[in-house]
């Protein structure tokens, strides 16, 4: 039996989970989830959401950067080109385990790309849509499951691996 409480929006359209059942798989395009490759690149936010990452008791919330490529400034996997990644897009989020040290991360993180901004949490979000950084992408082993590979702009000494989309990563 289908829940059918659960509505989903597919093309402007609400959805239950039981007209979902009936979707002819034929016409439906296969996607793969990719690991965004380590380098260094320019990026165009999207406006910035609280979202929630995990199940169940696992559930963490976040704020979750959603950042399209524009530029590649360097590759570190050979095999790669510029056209394997410009359009793409990598997903930065920040916990809120910590509530008010994330908010503070997430401020920290919009002010270093030079996004200025002022009012709610949600204002800055939105107004933060559009802003270009150039940003260090680098991969790291879940502390966990080292099988599990993340790729993120973290931090790098204190600071962001990021710059204004008008500047330049340092080395």
């Amino acid at each position: 039996m289908v829940d059918e409480s659960l509505l989903l929006e597919i093309g402007g359209e609400t959805i239950s989970l039981a007209d979902l059942a009936g979707v002819d798989m034929d016409a439906v395009a296969e996607v793969r989830q990719t690991l965004f490759p380590a380098g260094a690149f320019k990026f165009r936010a999207e406006p910035a959401k609280l979202d929630v990452f995990g199940s169940g008791e696992d559930r963490t919330p976040v704020i979750a950067f959603r950042f399209k490529c524009i530029d590649v400034l360097s590759l570190t996997d050979a095999a790669l080109s510029a056209d394997n990644v410009i359009g793409k897009f990598h997903q930065e989020p920040i916990l809120l385990t910590e509530p008010m040290a994330g908010l503070g991360r997430a401020k920290a993180f919009m002010a270093d790309t030079g996004f200025k901004g002022s009012g709610s949490l949600e204002d800055l979000l939105s107004g933060f849509g559009g802003t270009e950084l150039y940003a260090r992408i680098t991969h790291r082993p879940d502390k966990r499951d080292t099988s599990r590979i993340y790729a993120n702009i973290g931090l790098n000494i204190g600071a962001w691996k990021i710059a204004p989309g008008d500047g330049k990563l340092a080395d």
